[in-house]
């Protein structure tokens, strides 16, 4: 996909975003589930880097195979290439997540019992558990995020939907992106 690839399809969505705009409530801040609340960075994400780390993850081909006409046509219901497509979603999924986190959201306050992202007690859990912990400062605020704070999964919907509803997406399109996450 080129880059002018990418701009055309911004600028798709956002004239639907335009043309089915909600109500929304101007809320800056979001309560998390473990009295954590994040507020919205001062600059919303970029929709350009955001369909480009959607777009990372490319789904394959779909198998060939004989479909009772006598010739090899695709055949997207293979359980194969479903189950390719479920995988290519949750990472999709995820990678969307985090990029929310990290670029759109940051700490507004954090209860005074709950350690912060900079804080070792998590982060010597997560080790414990086999879990690598990339120490960079935005990627533990997004680990700590995803793996402390937000520790459920209203959570992680009540994330989407704040980040995604400042870009000024419908219910639909929010319930779209969350119906990407497995179990969903």
């Amino acid at each position: 996909m080129s880059n002018q690839d990418v701009l055309e399809g911004v600028n798709i969505i956002e004239e639907e975003l335009e043309a089915h705009e909600t109500e929304k409530d101007g809320s800056t801040t979001v309560l998390l589930s473990t009295g954590v609340v994040l507020r919205h960075t001062e600059k919303p994400p970029s929709k350009i880097i955001l369909a480009k780390i959607i777009e990372r993850y490319e789904y394959p081909d779909p198998p060939m195979s004989d479909m009772g006409k006598g010739r090899l046509e695709p055949n997207p219901n293979h359980p194969d290439y479903t189950k390719a497509v479920e995988e290519i979603d949750a990472k999709r999924g995820f990678a969307f997540y985090d990029a929310l986190i990290v670029l759109g959201t940051e700490i507004e306050s954090i209860p005074v019992d709950m350690e912060g992202p900079d804080d070792t007690g998590w982060i010597d859990e997560m080790e414990i558990l086999g879990f690598e912990v990339d120490k960079r400062e935005k990627a533990l605020y997004r680990d700590w995020v995803r793996n402390y704070a937000a520790s459920s999964e209203e959570d992680m919907k009540l994330i989407i939907a704040f980040v995604v509803g400042r870009l000024g997406a419908t219910e639909g399109q929010v319930q779209i992106e969350l119906d990407k996450f497995p179990g969903n």
